[in-house]
């Protein structure tokens, strides 16, 4: 059988039906089954675990299923088998183990940590090296995937540290949150423990024994090895400020490796992507309290390392802006002003104000344009023209507004900060004027030659967004994985996304820059016979018009 990608997600698809909202913990579950490696499963009872592992089990052809609820009284022979009695009378100490864990393929143990330490340093030989000691000899164990259940993590100074580490993924398991998903829970009909899948849908011993030789060849590009180790860095940052510390073996490490080996197989790649990594977050949480600190860890480690060349957009970015300087050099004559209001007369600057007099209150009041960087203290005006007599205003000789509450003409009055708090006192900084933007006289040939240079750049810029989008769709097709979630995959995506607006953004300055060279007016070009094209001698260009202007309705700011 050929286990792509397609295949996979049909075989998730047919395990999820009936189990809503558990497609991600059914397919990262399987990958493990298919990687040979084990799950813990964390989370309250009745959660479906047990069943979902059951399931899994069906889509393997001949799988032999053992599952066992554990507690304190659970004995070796429980899960081992009992000891055979006939081999007692030959002086041999061996299990009758058919039906039980050394002959299943697919184990499930339930409230695993209440096991005895007999059966928990067993189950180590039998997880990581597949073997088991019966008697005098080791038989081979056919184990595809050992799933743990509990609904806590191990505790501590229980000697349990061995054991949890090899269960390769730990996974949350939670009820069904969707409310329409929880409606459709309770009213349907129980599902089979068995997926229904026929002979030739299932996946063979055959096929699962050749996928380690083929997962092993699997590529681990540089940026991948690079996301792992600043996970690893962060991660013993992370400890040095936590009691609760995270462990990660080199074993651990080698096999999370290996599953996104698996994982990226399984996509129909040839190498791991850093979209795979995402599955690295649950591998290497420890205990409930840290699994979101280990998520943004994760998350923060590939958006740094899975960033695309932006080497296209740089070197046009820079033929934009050298275009926009001497479109500016050439065409605009660039007037700094400030936006007023005429108020009696005068023409003003408007300042809104937050206070509070026996009560909270807004206003605006007005200062006459000329007192903007003047010395002395003012009064400012109200919208009818007459002073406001409840406040100073002082620039000092600069654009730093002083305000201050005249105590003596209302003491119950106050200024609001951004804060809403209420102070006698503050100061707003004049920090952004309002840009008018006066179109010279150039020569036709100066203004066809720009026109055309903004045309000429639009394409090129029009040519490198359909590339891009091009680039995203076969993004969107490599990344697309059964086992990582949209939301992780849209992180990837991003990327692309952020990179098309940003040409976006410079097709959008060209074409402003177009306007205004088109909006310049023109004379002929015999008049600049002596000159080059380009031409740089300012002195002897003449202002138009007032008349011909372009606002650029710059806001005012003010900062505390």
């Amino acid at each position: 059988m050929d286990l792509n990608k397609s295949k996979i997600n049909d075989i998730i698809k047919k395990l999820s039906k009936g189990l809503y909202e558990k497609e991600e913990i059914i397919g990262l579950t399987l990958l493990c089954a298919l990687a040979g490696k084990s799950v813990f499963l964390y989370g309250l009872p009745g959660t479906a675990k047990s069943l979902i592992v059951r399931r899994i089990a069906s889509a393997f052809e001949d799988s032999k299923y053992f599952g066992q609820l554990m507690n304190r009284f659970t004995t070796p022979e429980d899960v081992f088998g009992p000891v055979s009695l006939s081999k007692l009378k030959e002086d041999k100490f061996e299990r009758q183990t058919e039906g039980y864990i050394p002959k299943a393929d697919f184990v499930f143990l339930d409230e695993i940590w209440k096991s005895s330490p007999a059966i928990l340093n067993t189950l180590l030989t039998i997880i990581n090296e597949k073997l088991y000691r019966n008697g005098s000899h080791e038989d081979k164990v056919p184990l595809k995937a050992l799933v743990a259940a509990s609904n806590e993590t191990p505790p501590k100074g229980q000697g349990l540290e061995a054991i949890y580490d090899r269960f390769i993924m730990r996974l949350f398991v939670d009820t069904a949150k969707d409310v329409n998903n929880f409606k459709s829970l309770i009213v349907d009909k129980d599902v089979s423990f068995d997926a229904g899948f026929n002979k030739g849908e299932k996946i063979s011993t055959k096929d699962w024994e050749n996928l380690k030789s083929i997962i092993e060849e699997i590529k681990v590009p540089e940026n991948v090895l690079n996301i792992i180790c600043s996970i690893k860095s962060e991660i013993e940052e992370y400890n040095k400020g936590n009691n609760e510390k995270i462990y990660i073996s080199d074993r651990r490490w080698k096999n999370i490796v290996y599953i996104l080996k698996a994982a990226a197989y399984f996509c129909d790649r040839d190498e791991i992507f850093p979209v795979d990594c995402f599955l690295i977050s649950n591998c290497i949480w420890t205990i409930e309290e840290n699994i979101y600190e280990v998520k943004k860890i994760v998350e923060q480690s590939i958006k740094s390392f899975s960033q695309i060349s932006r080497e296209d957009f740089e070197i046009l970015s820079n033929e934009v802006n050298i275009l926009k300087k001497d479109i500016q050099s050439e065409c605009i004559k660039v007037e700094n002003i400030y936006d007023t209001e005429i108020i009696e007369d005068k023409e003003c600057y408007k300042i809104h104000l937050k206070f509070y007099n026996n009560g909270n209150g807004s206003g605006d009041w007005y200062v006459p344009i000329e007192k903007i960087n003047s010395d002395n203290e003012f009064f400012p005006m109200k919208g009818n023209g007459n002073e406001e007599k409840g406040f100073y205003f002082n620039f000092n000789g600069g654009e730093t507004l002083k305000i201050k509450v005249n105590s003596s003409y209302n003491h119950n009055l106050y200024i609001c900060n951004d804060h809403n708090e209420r102070v006698k006192e503050i100061s707003k900084i004049l920090t952004i004027k309002t840009k008018r933007d006066t179109f010279k006289e150039i020569t036709t040939r100066t203004k066809e030659n720009y026109i055309r240079s903004c045309d000429e750049l639009i394409v090129k810029i029009d040519d490198a967004v359909k590339k891009s989008e091009e680039d995203l769709i076969n993004q969107k097709e490599k990344i697309d994985s059964p086992f990582v979630s949209e939301y992780y995959r849209n992180i990837i995506l991003e990327n692309y996304n952020y990179y098309i607006s940003d040409f976006k953004s410079k097709k959008l300055e060209v074409e402003q820059e177009k306007k205004k060279v088109e909006q310049c007016r023109t004379i002929n070009n015999y008049a600049f016979d002596n000159y080059d094209d380009n031409i740089t001698d300012k002195n002897n260009e003449n202002d138009v018009n007032d008349d011909i202007v372009e606002e650029n309705n710059a806001d005012v700011h003010f900062g505390i």
